[in-house]
This record gives C-alpha cells, sequence and structure tokens, in this order.
C-alpha cells in the first residue's frame, strides 16, 4: 500500500446496477475521495433503474465522451456538476464466461491497474466482477451486495454463490440493513451503510404539480414478492372509508392476480410498463402516500425514492424495511399477507393530513444529518476503503 498521508485516496467505483443509489453516493464521496464512475452495461442489457438507451446504438469497451453524455442524459450530467467523472463500459452480453467478456475484462482491468487506484467498490452482483478482480488482484477491493439471498419468485443460486464467495473473501463487503447482515468467517469485513432519499430523481421534479387526494401508488416492477394481490384485497376495505379512493399501480413485469377483477375497478389505474423518470416523478407527486405491500425484502429503493418526494409510506415490517421506514413518524408499518391491516393503515393517513404534513417533514429531515445522510454515509463508506486499504 503506497503512503497517502498527504494524498487523496483514489478510488474505482465500479456499478453493475443500482445506479440511482450509486450516483449521490458518489457525488457526496468526491468530499473525501477521489473516485472515477465506471458504469457498466451490456448490449443486451441497456436499461437499468434511472438509466434507459435502448434505443442508442453502442460498441463494447469503453464508450466516447459524446456517447456517454447521451446514454445518461442531461439531467444526470446536470445532476453530478462539477463532479461528473462518468465513464460507460460496455459488455458483450451477460454471459459472464464468454471468451469475448472475458478479454473485455481484461481491458477494463487493465485501465484500473494501469491508473493506480488505491482500492476498488463493486456495487450491485455481476459474475465479471470475479474477472475483474483476477485481473487486479493486488487491488483491494470492497463489495457493496445489495441483495445477499434472492427474492422470492427471482431465485439466482450463482449470484447467491458468489456472495457466499463474497463474505468468505478478505474483501470488504457492505450491506444496507442489519437484517441480512449473515455470519461470517471475519465479521469485521462487514459494514452496515443505509443509503439516503434517491435526490437524483428530483431532477425530474414537475413544476406546479400537487398532491391528489386520496391517490395512493405503488410502484416498481410487477413480481411476485411485492405482494401487490394483498393490496388490490385491501381495496374494498379502503373504499368503504375513503371516498373517491384513487389507487395507481405502475410497473413493468407480468402479475396474474386470481380471483381479483381490477378491469372493471375504476377506482384503479394499472400502468404495466416500465416508468420513464419523467413520468415517474409525477406519479410520486401526486400521490398521497406510496404503498409497498412486500412479502420479504432486503431495503427498498421504492421507499428511497419516495422519501426522495417527501412521501410518507405504508409498506410491511419485513427484511430491512423497519430500519428505513420509522412506523408514525416516516410511515407505517403492517405485518405482511395482511389485507386488513394494510387497509386500516391506509385509512389512517389518507384521512388525516396533518398526520401525513408531519411525516413529510420528518422524511425532509433525514438527508441532513445522521444515518441517511448522504454525506454521512460517504463518510463511513470512505472509512471503509481505508479499512480496506490497510488490511491489504
Amino acid at each position: 500500500m503506497r503512503n497517502r498521508e498527504h494524498e487523496i485516496m483514489k478510488v474505482a467505483y465500479i456499478s453493475f446496477g443500482h445506479v440511482d443509489v450509486t450516483l449521490p453516493l458518489v457525488k457526496h464521496l468526491l468530499k473525501y475521495v477521489q473516485a472515477d464512475l465506471f458504469l457498466v452495461f451490456a448490449k443486451n442489457k441497456k436499461c437499468e433503474s434511472i438509466i434507459d438507451f435502448t434505443g442508442v446504438d453502442v460498441a463494447e469497451g469503453f464508450l466516447p465522451a459524446d456517447r456517454v453524455t447521451r446514454v445518461v442524459g442531461n439531467e444526470i450530467i446536470d445532476y453530478m456538476g462539477s463532479a461528473n467523472n462518468i465513464n460507460v463500459f460496455v459488455y458483450r452480453n451477460l454471459k459472464s464466461y464468454g471468451f469475448k467478456n472475458i478479454l473485455l475484462s481484461f481491458q477494463l482491468a487493465g485501465l484500473l491497474k494501469k491508473s493506480n487506484y488505491d482500492c476498488i467498490h463493486f456495487s450491485g452482483n455481476d459474475l465479471a466482477q470475479f474477472w475483474l478482480s483476477l485481473f487486479s488482484r493486488k487491488i483491494p477491493k470492497i463489495h457493496t451486495i445489495h441483495d445477499l439471498i434472492s427474492h422470492s419468485g427471482e431465485k439466482n443460486k450463482w449470484a447467491e454463490r458468489y456472495n457466499r464467495h463474497l463474505l468468505n473473501s478478505h474483501a470488504q463487503i457492505i450491506l444496507h440493513a442489519k437484517a441480512s447482515a449473515p455470519r461470517a468467517r471475519d465479521e469485521k469485513r462487514i459494514h452496515i451503510i443505509y443509503y439516503g432519499p434517491l435526490e437524483v430523481y428530483r431532477m425530474w421534479r414537475h413544476k406546479g404539480i400537487s398532491e391528489n387526494p386520496h391517490t395512493i401508488l405503488f410502484f416498481g416492477r410487477l413480481s411476485p414478492y411485492k405482494g401487490v394481490e394483498y393490496l388490490l384485497e385491501a381495496i374494498p376495505l379502503i373504499k368503504m372509508k375513503v371516498p373517491g379512493l384513487r389507487v395507481i399501480i405502475a410497473g413493468s413485469g407480468e402479475m396474474k392476480f386470481a380471483g381479483i377483477d381490477i378491469v372493471n375497478d375504476e377506482s384503479v389505474l394499472l400502468i404495466q410498463k416500465r416508468l420513464d423518470n419523467n413520468d415517474l416523478a409525477g406519479l410520486i407527486q401526486k400521490a398521497s402516500l406510496v404503498v409497498c405491500p412486500y412479502t420479504d425484502a432486503t431495503q427498498s429503493g421504492v421507499i428511497m425514492t419516495a422519501y426522495a418526494f417527501n412521501k410518507p409510506v405504508v409498506a410491511t415490517a419485513v427484511g430491512g424495511i423497519p430500519e428505513v421506514v420509522r412506523d408514525g413518524e416516516t410511515g407505517m408499518l403492517v405485518p405482511p399477507r395482511d389485507p386488513q391491516a394494510l387497509a386500516e393503515a391506509i385509512i389512517e393517513l389518507l384521512n388525516d393530513e396533518s398526520k401525513r404534513s408531519r411525516m413529510a417533514e420528518a422524511i425532509g429531515l433525514l438527508s441532513g444529518q445522521g444515518e441517511f445522510s448522504w454525506d454521512w454515509i460517504a463518510q463511513k463508506t470512505a472509512a471503509v476503503y481505508e479499512a480496506a486499504c490497510e488490511s491489504s
């Protein structure tokens, strides 16, 4: 390890997904370290959280600066401001063991070694990290694991095996919830660092849009663990106490709601597609509150996106959700798979505007200080970098 007593640490931050979390972290990290951001995509996967360049033709490897701007968009460039140091690297496809992809990993690792980074921070889960780590093995590694275990209905045995490998490696590990912290060979390497409200989405905030009364919003991809059927079962109960109820369910994916008729329910608007950032921001602004009726979870980007717009959340008390939803303060927690409890919490908030206002104020304070402040998060992350270098 080189002597950095009077130097700023130099870090390569390599993001395989979760770009909406990555951007604010890197922006705030630059107060404490020199961080170069590498966003990794594949030619057959050009869409991830806040970025979608499906219609843009790109070559493999590093994109030139003018293509980077087109891929990430002007809003993100403006958000990063003077901190804009974004690189985009594109693999051929998602096959980690393809010969061409291994060569691309060798190319990226070569730049990492040539640039003399003190450490490499991987965010997200992709087996391309195996090759990058192998080709740059002398550089200390940090891994942020967003989902240690797959969600219900989304089993990924290879990702789980790689996560187990990481837990027993020498790398430093960052998790986003105490509830997901496992037993490991060396627990001093495991760090619980939350992420803050996903403020980058505010770049798409609409002027002049106000909240629509009695409107609840579910957004995000439709998947079995999201528990949408329990929200639908709660709707008739809510309508009995909330006249003019409006329920918006928005997201891509396919869900079969057995025995539940939403087609003929005028109170329900189903938007079954991937939302662009502009549409998503508008829907959140119009909502009275956001609902997350999940049956399991590690953490939730949906909740932290809602928080970016100061929207209260009704969520189930599963996984790490109770660590980010302060019951009665920033939202309300209910048991999973319980339509009655879900309905009662929604009714209480929809019928109590002053309570929602107090919650919105409490949410607004989260970003200012404490463990959900991006500045605090950046400081804790920089400390993990120091630990990685000191133990190498």
